[in-house]
């Protein structure tokens, strides 16, 4: 066995080099073998060589360390964890230094990066998938494969919001960057003139109805988007919040809830040349409904009001307010009140007067109808004589049906319409028969014609209907029914309290029923009109009622009319002397309440027909 005489490792019999230290077999020395023949011995290194050996190697490491430091400040993992921090941060400024685009239009900075930080705001789960997104892509990269495709990476390209790509070289390091795709928003709404808002900046105005146009670029995420349009009638806004993903142009629908909306006022005033308001919510808006009755756009959700105010032939008459709540209003001049006070004065008065026609029979004195309603009446009357029948009758008084009142301009006539119920006691008897009064209630379709020459309102018609609502009504009572009875062909009034006990007695009920009751609704609501007609203008009893009812409606006290009696009637040359129990509840502004029971004595004359109160012991 043959070993290197230089290192001892063991050698093949052929071996011509050791393989361990590469010494030459047949170099090695030889018994006699001369000096000249040995090989050189080592040199030492030379402390100059040895210099410079050293500072290769240093050199060699800082370039190693250097080249090491900037791939980690280059690597793809720092600037994905940066953009993590930032992200769980909300730091805008450091997310707009990470993000770059492709779009030379888009701006990053830390304002236009808002939406994008706003998205993981309120998706902050997004944060941790995203992430791990940009690491898997990272690795795909790494095995130096190209993505082109980050279906796998992001779930589909349609919500992307940022991707990782290799952007050149920075020296000899790959660059890489987080890159966004600009989004741009199409805009729709149907105003014009409407102010449109993204992201708390104005972008422009709509410069036509059905407006559209696209706006951009903007970074992906959550953008907030405002449509308004200020005008005579209403402030209309729509807000919308989108998500916009990288690459997407969504649709924005702005439209606004505004409609135009029409007035119906059953009123065919093209020839009438009619002057007239519109108050929305109870402004003015300058427009004259009957000129143009289609206004807008305002909303229909019943939030806002709407009323007419038109210069009618009876005088200024201005609508209760109606909701917009659809895209018409019927307005109606027969819900004015003074309308209707005009409207039931007539036919009361009718009412009267056609009493004294049925028994008389002559329509002369009918002043409040219509030629055509005294013909109808005069029949009734000479069907009476044919039949050789007498008629008594008192009229009491008209209960009116107040949602039931329409005004309409039809046919060159303005006209009206109300439902009422008319009470009677009367007698339809044959002669030699004495009369046998009973009530009488019926309900009517009232028609009436406004005279303008005249100036005042006609029944046309009266006819039986049972369309009735008793929900909103008002009570005018006659304060002393007065009698009349067939005799000879000619009307006679039955005198009230001079012959006939139960008539004396019937017109003391009815009085003090209108007293009392008028008197709790003149103090509680501190309206004197409501008492004075039943009371002698001149008496002293007008004079401390008057001060009454102001005094106790300024120290909040209210009254009720619990229940009363008449106890006792008499007359004695012309004057009642009416006696009474009353059951009155008062309360106190303080919240309390107590009942009190009266008695008193009143006294009445009879002044132009109508029994009124002077005094009160």
């Amino acid at each position: 066995m043959k070993y290197c005489k230089n290192c001892g490792q063991e050698l093949s019999s052929n071996a011509q080099f050791c393989k361990a230290c590469g010494t030459p077999v047949n170099q090695e020395k030889k018994a006699g073998t001369h000096e000249s023949n040995r090989l050189p011995e080592r040199q030492p290194i030379s402390p100059k060589k040895k210099k410079w050996l050293i500072a290769g190697s240093a050199a060699a490491i800082i370039l190693l360390a250097v080249y090491l430091v900037g791939q980690n400040l280059l690597s793809k993992d720092r600037m994905i964890n940066q953009f993590e921090e930032a992200l769980n941060n909300h730091d805008e400024k450091a997310i707009a230094k990470i993000l770059g685009t492709n779009d030379k239009k888009l701006e990053i900075n830390k304002e236009t990066v808002g939406a994008f930080v706003k998205y993981y705001q309120e998706n902050p789960e997004e944060i941790k998938e995203t992430v791990d997104a940009l690491r898997k892509q990272a690795v795909v990269m790494d095995n130096g494969k190209n993505v082109n495709r980050y279906d796998d990476l992001f779930g589909s390209s349609d919500d992307q919001m940022v991707r990782l790509v290799q952007d050149g070289k920075f020296l000899v390091y790959d660059k890489y960057e987080l890159m966004v795709d600009s989004v741009y928003l199409t805009v729709e709404t149907n105003y014009k003139d409407t102010e449109l808002t993204i992201d708390g900046k104005t972008v422009g105005k709509a410069n036509q109805a059905d407006f559209e146009k696209t706006y951009g670029p903007y970074v992906p995420g959550i953008h907030e988007l405002q449509a308004k349009l200020k005008t005579d009638f209403v402030d209309l806004v729509v807000d919308e919040t989108v998500t916009a993903y990288g690459g997407s142009e969504p649709t924005v629908n702005l439209y606004l809830d505004g409609k135009e909306v029409q007035i119906n006022t059953s009123v065919n005033a093209e020839n009438l040349n009619l002057k007239g308001k519109l108050y929305v919510n109870g402004k003015d808006v300058g427009v004259n409904p009957f000129k143009n009755p289609v206004f807008g756009p305002v909303l229909t959700d019943g939030s806002m009001k709407v009323a007419v105010e038109a210069e009618l032939p009876w005088g200024k008459v201005k609508t209760k307010e109606k909701e917009i709540d659809r895209h018409y209003v019927d307005i109606n001049f027969g819900e004015n009140e003074e309308t209707q006070k005009g409207i039931m004065d007539a036919i009361v008065k009718n009412n009267r007067e056609a009493l004294i026609a049925y028994t008389s029979g002559s329509t002369s004195k009918m002043t409040q109808a219509t030629d055509d309603y005294k013909k109808s009446v005069k029949e009734d009357v000479d069907e009476l004589k044919v039949f050789e029948q007498s008629y008594t009758g008192k009229y009491m008084g008209t209960v009116f049906d107040l949602n039931s009142f329409t005004v309409s301009y039809m046919e060159n006539a303005w006209t009206a319409d109300v439902s009422a119920l008319v009470s009677y006691q009367d007698d339809t008897y044959f002669k030699g028969d004495s009369p046998s009064l009973e009530d009488r209630d019926e309900t009517y379709a009232i028609s009436l014609i406004y005279d303008e020459k005249a100036k005042k309102w006609l029944v046309d018609s009266m006819v039986y209907t049972y369309s009735f609502d008793d929900e909103n009504t008002k009570e005018v009572k006659e304060k002393s029914p007065k009698q009349y009875t067939t005799a000879g062909g000619k009307s006679t009034e039955v005198k009230q309290g001079s012959e006939n006990d139960d008539d004396l007695s019937t017109v003391a009920a009815q009085l003090m029923d209108s007293y009392l009751n008028g008197l709790i609704s003149a103090i509680n609501q501190n309206n004197f009109s409501a008492v004075s007609p039943y009371m002698k203008e001149s008496s002293e009893l007008y004079k401390s009622q008057k001060s009454l009812v102001g005094s106790l409606y300024s120290k909040g006290t209210s009254e009720e009319l619990v229940e009363y009696e008449v106890t006792d009637v008499k007359e004695n040359d012309g004057i009642i002397t009416i006696s009474t129990n009353e059951t009155i509840k008062i309360n106190y502004s303080s919240g309390k309440s107590e009942t009190k029971e009266y008695e008193w004595t009143y006294k009445a004359v009879n002044d132009n027909g109508a029994y009124l109160l002077t005094s009160i012991e």
